[in-house]
Formats: structure tokens, C-alpha cells, sequence
């Protein structure tokens, strides 16, 4: 279900489905297939805060391959 609203068109499922994924354990945003969406939508979308968020997840993903 996230990953359909990550791919939706529609803004307001995707920011919703990227601040799901924000609360939850890093390990499901890591996902070959989710990272490569929340990749997508930090560099596609138009939506600033949806950039945003997708942006803060794809750091936290660099931040827990480091520790």
C-alpha cells in the first residue's frame, strides 16, 4: 500500500505514504524498490515538502549505512 502511494500521482498519498515511512524503522525505506521511489520523488516532484521529506529519508539511509 505505501509503495502504490509513493508512486501515486497524487501528492497528497505520496507525502502521506513518506511521512509513514519517516516514523517507521529505516529498514522498509531501505528497500531496493522504495529507495529507488523516495529517489524518484526527491528528484522529480514538483511539491516542495514532499522533495523534502523524500530528501530527509534518502540522508537518513546514508546516515544508517555509516554507523
Amino acid at each position: 500500500m505505501i509503495q502504490a502511494a509513493l508512486k501515486s500521482d497524487n501528492g497528497n498519498l505520496q507525502y502521506h505514504a513518506l511521512s509513514v515511512l519517516k516514523e517507521w524503522s529505516p529498514s522498509f525505506s531501505e528497500q531496493p524498490t522504495i529507495h529507488e521511489i523516495i529517489k524518484n520523488i526527491a528528484t522529480l516532484t514538483k511539491d516542495k515538502e514532499d522533495r523534502q521529506l523524500a530528501k530527509h529519508l534518502l540522508n537518513n539511509h546514508v546516515d544508517n549505512r555509516t554507523t
